[in-house]
């Protein structure tokens, strides 16, 4: 075990040792194995992982450890579906993971990440990226390339505008950029055909572009603590449309006094 496991006594050397046990014998057994390396207060990368017994693990947790990087040996995880590591201190993720072409779900809230790198464009069968609560100033184009992803989680980050590229994202159906610095929203989301959730509250918009109103599979709209002061009358025509959030904007009457008494009767004022 790594130092800091030794010094923390023999219950979490035990407890170390278990788990790592376990998922080796599963994947011996089969053809998928699940580890689970949460709060074990890790400081390192564990050298472990980087053993020929983890070649065919599938789900990987690392939540509420010390790490402060996802180093270049996670290539040898060649069949990783799901990385969780979440709550940690990672500034860091080595290019090497836009190898690991498998990996359908990838969790690195609440670190310190700035940027990803481009090879995460590579991750063909991403469905689902989550990078709540980062330092991330730039919407990651690199995300755009995965064509097949289905939700995009970057709230709480400083992101000022959303790539217009994420018009290519015809497969994305939820999409989170609350807490950010938001300043307007590019009208391309309109492509995103298969939008049906859209939350971007706590930003600086000053309006929702009419091209939003394409996406009309869109069931959740949630805009609240903004700067906007109208909604374009299309929204209200939105066939799937039910769930509209927009307390604490800036809207001139007769809206602001409609948006009190609920969605379904802003929707329906819009829609006349």
């Amino acid at each position: 075990p790594p130092p800091n496991i030794l010094a923390r006594g023999v219950v979490v050397i035990r407890e170390w040792v278990r788990r790592l046990r376990d998922v080796s014998a599963t994947s011996i057994d089969a053809d998928s194995a699940r580890l689970d390396l949460s709060s074990l207060a890790l400081e390192g990368w564990p050298k472990e992982l980087e053993t020929e017994a983890f070649t065919k693990l599938e789900r990987l947790s690392l939540i509420d450890n010390l790490l402060t990087e996802v180093p270049a040996s996670v290539e040898l995880l060649s069949n990783l579906k799901t990385f969780v590591a979440g709550y940690n201190q990672i500034t860091q993720v080595s290019h090497n993971i836009g190898t690991i072409v498998s990996m359908e779900t990838l969790q690195l809230p609440f670190n310190q990440i700035t940027e990803l790198p481009e090879s995460v464009g590579n991750l063909r069968n991403l469905s689902s990226i989550n990078l709540d609560s980062n330092s991330i100033s730039v919407f990651p184009a690199c995300i755009c390339n995965c064509r097949g992803i289905k939700e995009i989680r970057l709230n709480q980050n400083t992101i000022r505008e959303i790539n217009p590229a994420v018009g290519l994202l015809g497969s994305l159906e939820d999409l989170q950029m609350s807490y950010n610095n938001l300043q307007g929203l590019p009208p391309r989301l309109g492509f995103c055909t298969s939008l049906t959730k859209l939350k971007l509250s706590y930003n600086q918009l000053q309006e929702v572009p009419v091209e939003i109103c394409n996406a009309t599979n869109l069931k959740e709209l949630t805009v609240t603590h903004n700067k906007l002061t109208t909604l374009p009358p299309a929204l209200g025509v939105l066939p799937r449309l039910t769930d509209l959030h927009i307390a604490s904007n800036f809207f001139k009457p007769p809206l602001n006094q409609i948006s009190q008494r609920g969605a379904g009767a802003t929707l329906r004022y819009l829609k006349e």
